[in-house]
């Protein structure tokens, strides 16, 4: 089966390349003015961030400049725009690579976890081809690169292969410094085996509890958060009054800390509730429609996710050990950043691969290869 993975995962790599491709064709005279918003009747055509990430190449130093931005988390993209020389097709075409090696990761993963094969192909599909995919295959980002190396981690994680999960891990910090944090917690929990998933869980827990007392502490991003506030304001608001007893009332916070993890997913879902409209000021948000797509597309996915790991925190006593850590994995990461950090809903797009295969893993055990990825897990 493996045969059919790896040209599925060239296909579907390829008519990525030619749909980002094709997009830079239709937007070519905006991008290559760093143009994003009001365009044709269409705005928010691409993340601005890539602009940023690119103009750090065109200073005299670039090599140089690259690794000091790098405190802002512009290494990787910034060496994408630089190795490509800044056009556009070349990078989309890495964009492809990635997308390619992070599809085989994927199959791979799920493979080890048992998943039928006709749900490992027809969840490829369902990753390369999410419109939120497409969207971030346009210019040097950090969602799809950071796909690939948290597939990669865990992949060689759950094989035993320390060298390998060591290599991702460094290129997931190299890529965003905060993921040091979840990255660490997911080693330290996974040593209570069983209790893991909860282990992680408590110590997310306090962590909310607390988070009056440490918001401000920069790998939380409060200098975004307030810049998020200044263009779009909260005060009044229901997001308002949850950002308010997140930030000022200890143990509460816990409350809002929970409501900020589900608002964060399900954001693109919400905000179109309230606006009932994918425009802005006239003009198409490509951003709105494509998140709203994707969302749409996941939502089931991600329900399920949500009722399973409440059913595994309850009782994990008959779930295998890799399942466990597939979970924790997920949870270290994705309440961090959607419940104690600033958010945007793209920052939950890598774990996308992870709640597709999170939902489609059998939480029993079962079968005689359990026991054999156990053994060469234990290693690790």
């Amino acid at each position: 089966m493996m045969r059919k993975e790896l040209t599925l995962a060239f296909f579907l790599s390829l008519l990525v390349f030619l749909l980002s491709w094709s997009y830079y064709v239709y937007f070519s005279e905006a991008l290559n003015n760093n143009e994003w918003e009001n365009v044709n009747g269409y705005t928010r055509i691409i993340i601005p961030d890539t602009f940023y990430y690119l103009k750090i190449t065109g200073l005299p130093d670039p090599i140089v400049s690259i690794l000091f931005a790098g405190l802002k988390n512009t290494i990787v993209p910034s060496l994408i725009w630089y190795i490509t020389n800044g056009q556009w097709v070349l990078v989309s075409f890495v964009n492809s690579l990635f997308l390619f090696i992070g599809l085989m990761y994927f199959a791979k993963t799920a493979r080890l976890l048992e998943v039928p094969s006709q749900k490992i192909l027809f969840q490829m599909v369902l990753l390369a081809l999410l419109p939120a995919t497409v969207y971030h295959s346009v210019g040097a980002l950090k969602e799809i690169p950071n796909l690939l190396f948290l597939m990669g981690f865990f992949y060689h994680y759950l094989k035993g292969d320390r060298a390998r999960w060591l290599l991702y891990a460094l290129l997931c910090v190299l890529l965003r410094y905060q993921l040091v944090f979840p990255l660490f917690l997911f080693l330290v929990a996974d040593r209570f085996r069983q209790r893991a998933l909860l282990f992680a869980f408590c110590v997310l827990i306090v962590m909310a509890a607390i988070y009056p007392y440490i918001h401000s502490l920069a790998v939380f991003a409060p200098a975004a958060t307030e810049k998020f506030r200044e263009l779009y304001g909260t005060e009044g608001s229901l997001g308002g009054i949850v950002e308010h007893i997140r930030e000022t009332m200890p143990g509460l916070s816990i409350i809002a800390v929970l409501i900020r993890v589900i608002q964060s997913i399900f954001e693109p879902l919400i905000t179109f509730v309230k606006k009932l409209s994918f425009y802005e000021d006239g003009d198409l948000s490509i951003t709105l429609t494509a998140y709203f797509l994707s969302a749409i597309i996941l939502f089931r996915y991600w329900l399920l996710f949500l009722k399973r790991i409440v059913s595994l925190l309850a009782n994990p006593a008959n779930t295998p050990r890799n399942v466990i850590r597939l979970y924790m994995f997920c949870l270290v990461f994705i309440f961090p950043i959607a419940g104690l950090s600033y958010i945007h809903y793209r920052y939950t797009y890598p774990f996308t691969g992870f709640v597709l295969v999170a939902g489609a893993v059998g939480l029993e055990t079962r079968g005689s290869l359990v026991p054999h990825i156990e053994t060469q897990v234990c290693s690790a």
